[in-house]
């Protein structure tokens, strides 16, 4: 059984990630509920392709928990024949069977990770990318009335929020709760990231500061209610930034 898994049934799965999740705009809702928009045949092809990957994922996810359900059923047996007279030599083969099936319980886990990646990068950083680049071009050396207008207008975080709501909740039906949690999570890493990245270029006064520690605290509380993982931890760096940024005895600017 192990022989089947870690070849023909992981071949076609493999094949499946490997060939990526089509790029574009669609409503993924609506392809999973047979909706789809009149258009050219390549749009039907294209919005198979993604269901195919989307099931496939769900697929390895339900493969990755059944090998876990099979090795625990098999620790138990092993323990039973272990005690028993003469036991000891199957004990032995089915050791064996589990040593095999914790690898290939592995490699379905990184395939499953690769094609949460791809997911990813695909259909969900390449919207939020040119807005979290755009965060460098707003104004963050305010005064206290621009700092007002802010506060009534956000300038960034809640146009962000909105596209990653978009993006994000186009999966949260199709995928196994545990695939969209995994795909919340490889993008907060991102996001992250490129936050980083655009804070070191941008220049703050103190109101500044609390502007942008007041954007940050509404990105992490909407991540935060939207998946079961932690991602406070991923901003912990942009955290500490936030709160250097407030503090009174730095300059003008950073």
């Amino acid at each position: 059984a192990n022989t089947l898994l870690d070849t023909d049934y992981k071949g076609v799965l493999q094949q499946k990630i490997k060939q990526g999740f089509p790029s574009g705009s669609l409503d993924i809702a609506g392809v999973f509920q047979g909706k789809l928009q009149a258009g050219l045949s390549s749009s039907a092809d294209t919005a198979a392709a993604r269901k195919a990957f989307l099931v496939t994922l769900n697929n390895l996810h339900a493969t990755c928990e059944n090998i876990q359900k099979l090795k625990r059923d098999l620790d138990v047996e092993c323990t039973k024949l272990s005690t028993q007279a003469g036991g000891e030599h199957t004990s032995g083969k089915l050791q064996s069977g589990l040593s095999d099936l914790s690898n290939t319980s592995t490699v379905f886990r990184d395939l499953l990770q690769l094609g949460c990646r791809q997911l990813a990068d695909v259909a969900v950083i390449p919207r939020l990318k040119p807005q979290i680049d755009g965060f460098s071009s707003i104004n963050h050396h305010i005064t206290e009335d621009e700092f007002a207008i802010y506060e009534v207008n956000d300038p960034f975080v809640q146009n962000l929020i909105s596209t990653l709501e978009s993006s994000l909740l186009t999966f949260k039906g199709p995928l196994a709760s545990d695939n969209y949690d995994s795909l919340v999570y490889l993008v907060t890493n991102e996001i992250a990231a490129l936050l980083e990245k655009v804070i070191l270029k941008s220049k703050f006064n103190r109101l500044g500061g609390l502007q942008f520690d007041k954007e940050l605290r509404s990105l992490v509380g909407y991540l935060t209610a939207i998946t079961q993982w932690t991602v406070r931890d991923k901003f912990a760096r942009l955290t500490q930034m936030a709160t250097i940024l407030n503090m009174e005895r730095v300059g003008k600017e950073l």
